[in-house]
């Protein structure tokens, strides 16, 4: 490791100078392995791995084994492993590979090499349950809790030889294939070595993340990381319910969650939306009824509307349904959702559980948020030259009409620079002295005002010079044998008028 003082200095052709020291220290930085190695070898079949080390300061590295079969060999140069195992040697061995940079500064790779018969292992995993009796979800919030279990089979005629992964996801677009750009990770686990034929295991695993509605299954992808050399593997990945009969009824479960209220309409209307989700075992037409009741529809409460899925809904998949609620009263409420109810308190199928058809959330449509001030960007402009602030981007989240109030929190010294319509949406001042305006917005939507918002006016004067700035960075840290650069940046420069300026006044 070593230390360096660096200074750098910029200067402009009017004299400005500008300097700026700095303490660099450099360090040795290890090799890195970025490859992973085979982890299984048929006896009688030779096994070979060239591992991959990169070192940021380009030093030649030399490769030892650190932990091995007595006849594995490996070349210092490449790193390259090479071992003919014998069927003596059926079973796992640790495995280390060290690399050392010239520096002397080293880093290992460790693994379990397992080798199997001649024959190779006949291994098929397959999910054969997944229990979800232990699974939580808030119908509001949609979180994930409690535990899920996988039991799975090794159908094949060896014994697992590795461990192996298994993951629980939410299969975001319910196709039965796992996509990782797009499903989600909700538990994770692994199961050691050693499952025998036939066999069946289990795994109890916590669940953290969000469901796509309540009750909606989950699915279970054994050896995920794939691992496990398997003779079939498109059985790796089912659904939560897939084991069951789907020509016994019931067999649909339609459920009731997430309910979002837009109060934007009000006091005229307000919009209701909620999901209705598939956790049954058989694909539904559209045409199933949601129904949204002020009050609990079983003690009097009042039908506020019905919708009806315009899509086909596979097990897994939903829709959310939206109704409009007319001249609604002005107070807090208390919103019944119910799936597969008519409006009447009937629906269309016999359901494997109709327990979680309904659910209830708070609608409170007396809440008013404050508005949203939003100032606009801040500015750079020629002195003299006007600065127009545009309020534009406020709102209002219940979209309520909103009033305006811009003030002058600050001036630059010697300017008596006014600023005009400052009760409009648009205000505006004349620069008149060099240095900053900070003008300040608050807007009301007749019940509470915003927060205030600032934009700011750099006003310079062009004819005057002024020292060059760096406004860059530099690096604090460099390795030994590898170029340090530091591009400091330029200063800016104003143009005479900048696009929010203007030489003239705005339009009254």
């Amino acid at each position: 490791m070593a230390t360096n003082v660096v200074t750098l200095t910029v200067s402009d052709a009017r004299g400005g100078r500008s300097t700026r020291t700095t303490t660099i220290t450099t360090r040795n930085a290890p090799a890195d392995f970025t490859s992973q190695p085979p982890l299984l070898v048929r006896a009688g079949q030779p096994y070979s791995y060239t591992p991959v080390a990169t070192d940021r300061n380009g030093d030649t590295l030399r490769f030892e084994l650190a932990q091995g079969p007595t006849t594995m060999a490996v070349d210092p140069a490449t790193g390259t492993l090479d071992w003919l195992p014998g069927e003596a040697d059926v079973g796992p061995h640790p495995v280390v590979l060290r690399v050392t940079d010239a520096r002397g500064d080293a880093a290992e790779q460790s693994f379990t090499l397992v080798v199997t018969t001649p024959a190779g292992s006949e291994v098929d995993l397959e999910p054969v349950a997944i229990v979800m009796t232990n699974v939580t979800v808030d119908p509001q919030t949609l979180a994930l809790g409690g535990t899920v279990r996988v039991e799975l089979r090794n159908n094949g005629a060896d014994e697992v030889p590795v461990p192996f992964t298994v993951s629980v996801l939410v299969d975001v677009d319910a196709d039965g294939t796992y996509a990782p750009e797009l499903d989600r990770i909700v538990a994770f686990g692994t199961v050691p070595a050693g499952l025998r034929q036939g066999f069946v295991a289990w795994i109890e695993m916590g669940l953290a993340g969000q469901a796509l509605f309540a009750g909606a299954p989950l699915s279970a992808f054994v050896d995920s990381e794939n691992v496990v050399p398997e003779y079939d593997e498109n059985n790796n990945l089912r659904r939560a319910g897939f084991n069951l009969p789907t020509n016994v009824p019931p067999v649909v479960d339609l459920t009731a969650s997430f309910l979002q209220v837009d109060r934007s309409g009000l006091p005229d209307q307000a919009a209701l939306t909620a999901r209705l989700g598939n956790a049954g075992r058989v694909t539904l037409p559209p045409g199933a009824p949601l129904a949204f009741y002020r009050g609990d529809p079983q003690a009097g409460g009042t039908l506020i509307g019905v919708a009806l899925s315009t899509q086909t809904l596979a097990p897994g998949a939903f829709q959310d349904l939206r109704v409009e609620w007319l001249a609604p009263a002005i107070a807090s409420h208390t919103i019944f959702v119910v799936a597969d109810d008519r409006g009447d308190g009937t629906g269309l199928y016999t359901e494997i559980s109709e327990t979680n058809n309904r659910f209830s959330a708070p609608a409170d449509l007396t809440a008013n948020e404050p508005p949203l001030a939003d100032a606009g960007p801040d500015q750079r402009v020629a002195l003299g030259d006007y600065a127009v602030f545009n309020g534009r981007g406020s709102r209002d989240p219940e979209g309520k009409p909103l009033s305006y109030r811009w003030s002058l929190r600050s001036l630059p010294m010697g300017s008596r620079a006014r600023l005009n319509a400052a009760d409009t949406e648009q205000a505006w001042l004349q620069t008149d002295a060099p240095g900053e305006y900070v003008v300040e917005l608050v807007v009301h939507d007749g019940v509470h005002p915003s927060a205030a918002d600032t934009a700011t006016v750099l006003a310079e004067d062009p004819t005057a010079n002024r020292p060059p700035d760096i406004t860059s960075t530099p690096a604090f840290q460099a390795m030994t044998t590898v170029l340090y650069e530091y591009p400091s940046r330029p200063p800016t420069r104003m143009a005479t008028r900048s696009p929010t300026a203007s030489a003239r006044p705005p339009p009254a």
